[in-house]
């Protein structure tokens, strides 16, 4: 039976005008996350002073409006679990998340990526991630602003 590693990863993207707040809560050794906008190219960052040993933070050049997609690249020869959030909800459920391995959850095999483009609200359909102010985010339209 294949072993399943479970990486949690909050791209907590809370866009001002022309920059937001991404924080990756843990990035092991062969796991990469980026975030791309519509031409593939990552945004550009601003790292923040570091948080803790297993946090990255780091501020993006970003548009109002503009699409964006989080690719998670497994550089691993194992399978890897990964638990995404944006705007504080789970990208595969839609629900408030905790970043736990018990959450919904994308799998990556050995060497494989993933280009995650929105919030999953079933099979065909995906409600892209966009950056724009709070007031608008995914998490306000439940009601949530934790």
């Amino acid at each position: 039976m294949n072993k399943v590693h479970s990486v949690t990863w909050a791209a907590l993207l809370v866009a001002g005008s022309f920059a937001t707040h991404a924080v990756a809560a843990y990035n092991p050794a062969g796991v990469t996350v980026e975030v791309l906008d519509d031409q593939g190219r990552s945004f550009r960052e601003f790292p923040l002073t570091n948080g803790g040993a297993s946090t990255y933070r780091a501020y993006l050049k970003a548009r109002r409006g503009a699409t964006y997609r989080i690719r998670v690249s497994n550089r691993t020869g194992e399978r890897v679990g990964v638990v995404i959030a944006v705007d504080g909800r789970n990208i595969v459920s839609g629900q408030p998340s905790d970043l736990r391995p018990q959450e919904a959850m994308y799998v990556l095999e050995p060497l494989e990526s993933g280009d995650y483009r929105g919030w999953r609200t079933n099979l065909d359909d995906v409600h892209e991630f966009y950056f724009t102010e709070w007031q608008d985010s995914y998490a306000e339209a439940f009601g949530d602003r934790s």
